[in-house]
């Protein structure tokens, strides 16, 4: 919601925070919500030009996709052409 709300600032940080507690094993936080949060946060670094960022979470995004059969998804897909259109910018500096 704060990413379709433009409240980029509260979207970073609550993305970070759900992404912490994935990493920390904290209860009722999983590969799905991390799959939201890594995407978001690829899409705000994309957009500040923040390519090595962007990348990182798009890549994440793809691992949480992968570990909940969601392949298919918008969230994975989207992620693959980002990381490829970023290999492209980064190619042709």
């Amino acid at each position: 919601m704060l990413y379709s709300l433009n409240m980029h600032p509260q979207m970073e940080e609550q993305s970070m925070q759900i992404l912490q507690r994935i990493d920390s094993g904290r209860f009722g936080y999983e590969a799905i919500s991390g799959r939201y949060a890594s995407f978001f946060l690829g899409q705000l670094y994309d957009s500040q030009r923040k390519l090595d960022d962007a990348i990182k979470y798009y890549s994440l995004c793809t691992k949480y996709s992968e570990q909940v059969g969601a392949t298919d998804s918008g969230y994975y897909l989207y992620s693959l052409i980002s990381l490829g259109e970023i290999t492209l910018k980064k190619r042709t500096r």
